[in-house]
């Protein structure tokens, strides 16, 4: 299967933000319209991910997803499940969960004066979205955020029922 990318609606930024730190390339703007949507999935062979009905009802639309959840992690869920995603530890916070961009590591010395002082002396890597430019590193939220997306993994095949912890981002 080639690299899947989405768009989604206006209506699912903390969805966005999931399929982003699975490295899933996710682009949300929180005032599209419904044309503007149509053509940046059009020209970028995007996938509309939708929770809107009324968007259903136009013709000519090109490949989209439905979501029925209503809840975040439900729709995360979902999609995984539908689009058959595996999970992918190497995949996790390729891409900035702010600007979709992609993250690459960065020298330690570029960002000295990006990050708090503390950081800077106690982590050895630090990675930087060639969007935005945010800074990120793995603190000690990296292995709770691990776990909470495995959890929903695990929870998209074997135990619809179980709820997991809120996100630790």
């Amino acid at each position: 299967m080639s690299e899947i990318k989405f768009i989604v609606d206006a209506m699912m930024g903390r969805t966005a933000r999931l399929l982003r730190v699975i490295g899933i390339d996710t682009l949300f703007y929180p005032e599209i319209d419904d044309a503007r949507l149509l053509a940046i999935a059009k020209k970028e062979n995007r996938i509309i991910i939708t929770r809107d009905t009324a968007f259903l009802i136009r013709k000519n639309l090109p490949p989209y997803y439905y979501v029925k959840a209503n809840e975040t992690k439900d729709q995360f869920k979902e999609i995984v499940k539908y689009f058959n995603i595996k999970f992918q530890k190497d995949n996790i916070f390729t891409r900035c969960i702010v600007c979709n961009g992609s993250i690459d590591t960065i020298n330690k010395d570029r960002i000295k004066d990006k990050v708090p002082e503390y950081t800077y002396q106690t982590i050895d890597i630090f990675y930087k979205c060639n969007g935005c430019g945010k800074i990120y590193w793995q603190g000690s939220h990296y292995s709770k955020a691990i776990d909470f997306i495995e959890g929903l993994f695990n929870e998209s095949t074997t135990r619809p029922n179980h709820t997991p912890s809120p996100p630790p981002f």
